[in-house]
């Protein structure tokens, strides 16, 4: 009876520390696919955080640092961490770690502008994934360009063979050359990076409003995995926060869509 019930202690120790050890090595071996058959507790904003700063930095770049990570969607199929930094935003999967949507809000298009090639669009997007070990044995590359209201995108979309099965994408500024997002689509979460920068953002709330003399006085992005949209700020040139401006608005822009909602006005 007494080696049953140490066999047994053992046992259940293997078992509870199963999820741990498999999400520790999705971590570490940089897997990118989505978990199979199981389903461990998620993770804590720490590991998100941690997670996160290393794909973003990729390969041999400092990771960027002040980042946080919010728990959404709890209670759902899919759990997931918003994470926030001061030039860098994304999606991780709460119960994997895995990033699956990556942005950096600099390198956001802010024009129509189309100044490199599709197959440089496509070369920089192999290269942005390539220093994240992302796996692209048996998947077809696509690269596309997709024109917007205030600003257009390289889209460099991996898929298998078969078409309609999700990928994932890197999005490339055309006016630039500058990869600005990730969008991880296998793990079952449909996500849309922001594809307009704070530029571009204010010049279709300047065109909102259109209040004589008007000029941004800032912009921020507030980000979401479902919602991202600039807070921008309207106002009479040289308003301060300690000399408040007699005339302005406050403008919120689609930061996918372009679509204006003017919230205030003074």
């Amino acid at each position: 009876m007494k080696r049953f019930s140490l066999g047994f202690i053992g046992a259940a120790l293997l078992l509870l520390l199963l999820p741990l050890t498999l999400s520790s090595c999705i971590i570490a071996c940089g897997c990118s696919g989505p978990p199979t058959g199981w389903t461990p507790s998620p993770n804590t904003p720490q590991v998100a955080v941690a997670a996160f700063a290393q794909f973003a930095a990729g390969t041999g770049s400092p990771q960027p640092s002040g980042l946080e990570a919010l728990l959404m969607n709890q209670g759902s199929d899919h759990p997931l961490f918003e994470v926030s930094g001061p030039y860098v935003d994304g999606v991780a999967d709460a119960h994997t770690a895995v990033v699956l949507e990556w942005l950096a809000v600099d390198s956001l298009p802010n024009s129509t502008d189309v100044t490199v090639t599709a197959g440089q669009a496509e070369a920089t997007a192999t290269s942005f994934i390539g220093e994240r070990d992302e796996d692209t044995t048996g998947l077809t590359a696509t690269t596309t360009l997709r024109p917007g209201v205030a600003t257009s995108e390289y889209v460099v979309t991996w898929v298998g063979p078969v078409a309609s099965d999700p990928g994932f994408s890197v999005f490339i500024n055309p006016s630039t050359g500058a990869a600005f997002a990730f969008a991880d689509q296998r793990f079952g979460v449909q996500l849309v990076p922001p594809s307009i920068g704070g530029a571009a953002a204010g010049k279709l709330a300047v065109a909102k409003v259109a209040a004589p003399g008007d000029v941004v006085v800032s912009a921020s992005l507030q980000f979401s995995f479902d919602d991202p949209t600039w807070d921008v700020q309207l106002a009479e040139p040289g308003a301060t926060t300690s000399a408040p401006p007699e005339h302005g608005a406050d403008v919120s822009v689609d930061a996918v869509t372009g679509a204006v909602t003017v919230s205030k006005t003074y």
